[in-house]
């Protein structure tokens, strides 16, 4: 089992290793994910330790300098000493609905990273959270001033109020894994993680409780300096030598490619699903490896990301262009029998004006899909 913790993403993987690793294939691994990790715990450390006005002081004059020695050696102080006469009012936060510890909850992260981010002190209060998150695996406390305020921040409620929810977050993932496999947590042997949000001690005292069984190997990170590399640069490196071990047909197949395919192939008329995939197949296709990307499309689902949705992205305007919104609003096929579909040429014609303008400056014409050649060289 790996575990990948990051700046952005946490994901978890189990695979069951052959006794020839050149056996190896992508269909041999298990794989969750989810938007959360080293980024949005530090916005948790903002909101739930930082924020809160029961949790902070006014801090007075009485000459306090970080002292590393009665620290074990860990020290912070912003880079800005003009935010000594900053106020923590400043920042706004109060009418900001805050994210749920644990939960990606973009909607309202982003929102609380572009108010932080747009001021020196709010970007120094990230800075703090930072810091903090690696210094209280270290010590049970530490004292900090930033602006007017003057914190004693524990160690016991940063795992409390944070680590552990995001801990009971990746465990449900690995439960869930675990059952696709039909696996139990004394069957694993071995688990790898990697990145500075799975190095918390507290994620190898619960993985050694989950895993009895297993060898935990865990990377250690000494500062909030990233490695001069990782496990992740030399799994990239290593795929040269298993090259079965990519997801090829995701990458030579991507959505946007696939439904360039639909608009050059299909006829302005009506066609069943049959002569839909026959006509694709004839193209060089390989319908079946694709088929289930295929079937989004014809259903009406765009690719991700394909038009801007402020719905997923607070900091995405709603558009007012009227291309962009009859896009969203009309599919390209319709179905008057569950086996017939029946495109919208004019939607069609829309859609194709529209990724021309896209593609116009691009490297990437999505007229052929992509190759994949990996090679191995000699040094």
């Amino acid at each position: 089992m790996a575990i990948s913790a990051g700046a952005t993403v946490t994901e978890v993987s189990l695979v069951n290793l052959p006794e020839t690793l050149t056996d190896l294939t992508y269909a041999d691994f298990a794989l969750h994910s989810m938007s959360y990790a080293g980024d949005a715990i530090d916005l948790d450390i903002v909101c739930q330790l930082l924020h809160p006005a029961e949790r902070r002081q006014p801090r007075t004059d009485n000459g306090y300098r970080p002292n590393p020695e009665a620290s074990g050696g860990w020290s912070w102080q912003t880079a800005m000493p003009e935010l000594h006469t900053a106020h923590w009012a400043d920042l706004d936060l109060d009418n900001l609905e805050f994210p749920r510890p644990a939960e990606p909850d973009l909607a309202r992260r982003q929102p609380l990273l572009q108010r932080l981010e747009s001021s020196p002190l709010g970007q120094s209060v990230l800075d703090a959270a930072r810091h903090l998150k690696i210094i209280l695996q270290h010590q049970p406390q530490f004292e900090l001033e930033l602006a007017d305020q003057h914190w004693v921040v524990r160690s016991k409620d940063l795992e409390d109020r944070i680590i552990l929810p995001y801990i009971q977050r990746i465990n449900g993932h690995l439960n869930r894994l675990l059952s696709e496999v039909g696996l139990s947590s004394q069957g694993i042997n071995q688990v790898i993680c990697t990145g500075g949000s799975a190095s918390l001690p507290k994620m190898a005292r619960w993985l050694r409780q989950k895993f009895p069984n297993a060898t935990i190997v865990q990377d250690t990170y000494y500062s909030d300096r990233p490695p001069s590399c990782s496990r992740v640069a030399y799994g990239l490196v290593n795929l040269v030598r298993y090259p079965q071990v990519l997801d090829l047909t995701r990458h030579q197949y991507s959505d946007m490619f696939l439904l360039m395919e639909l608009l050059r192939t299909f006829p302005d008329q009506p066609m069943p699903l049959d002569g839909i995939l026959h006509l694709l197949k004839e193209q060089g296709l390989n319908v079946e490896a694709c088929e289930p990307h295929l079937m989004a499309l014809l259903e009406g689902r765009l690719p991700p990301g394909l038009l801007p949705v402020a719905a997923n992205y607070p900091g995405v305007l709603p558009s007012t262009d009227e291309t962009m919104t009859a896009l969203s609003a009309t599919p390209l096929f319709s179905r008057p029998n569950p086996q017939i579909y029946v495109p919208n040429q004019q939607q069609c014609d829309r859609l194709r004006a529209y990724l021309g303008r896209l593609l116009a400056d691009k490297q990437q014409t999505l007229v052929d899909p992509l190759l994949v050649r990996l090679t191995a060289l000699s040094v």
